[in-house]
């Protein structure tokens, strides 16, 4: 989708602050936790959470891109829902869910945990209470190509004044 929209300015993909080592599987800026708490003592995250004994955290500057009325995706954990929902008038929550054997492979190809790890980690997502409400959901267990294509389809009619289209991903 960040491919497909590049050249399109009306769409900011949030690069997030996260406490892990910067790696091939996810475009982020790696801080440690000291540092994490000192953007977050300073005022330097517009939203920043916990989950998988990480920290998370948007950068403060997306505020920006808000207020010039663009469209900023950014990939949050669930629990953070009612905030942004609350904080970020406007805001469209798209659910991208998958199978758990879909999940089970995708973690294991990113190679960044145990499977010990991993197993923990789909174990915790099945006890997840913390309701999604989304806007529109994608499911995404098949060909990537048809997630993203519905993914960048859903980004295009939350733009103002977006001529809307018949979705083939309902």
């Amino acid at each position: 989708a960040r491919i497909t929209l590049a050249d399109d300015p009306r769409f900011v993909f949030a690069r997030r602050i996260v406490t892990r080592a910067a790696d091939h599987t996810e475009d982020h800026d790696s801080v440690d936790t000291v540092t994490f708490r000192e953007i977050v003592s300073g005022g330097g995250f517009a939203l920043w959470w916990e989950a998988h004994d990480l920290k998370y955290g948007l950068p403060i500057a997306l505020m920006g891109e808000l207020a010039q009325d663009r469209v900023v995706i950014a990939n949050v954990s669930r629990a953070m829902l009612p905030t942004i929902r609350k904080t970020f008038a406007g805001s469209c929550v798209i659910q991208i869910t998958a199978s758990e054997n879909t999940l089970r492979q995708r973690l294991a190809g990113r190679g960044r945990e145990t499977a010990a790890a991993r197993e923990s980690r789909l174990a915790r997502a099945r006890m997840m209470s913390a309701p999604v409400d989304p806007d529109i959901t994608i499911a995404n267990d098949g060909d990537i190509e048809d997630a993203i294509r519905c993914f960048v389809e859903a980004l295009r009619a939350a733009c103002p004044g977006e001529v809307e289209t018949a979705n083939a991903c309902a």
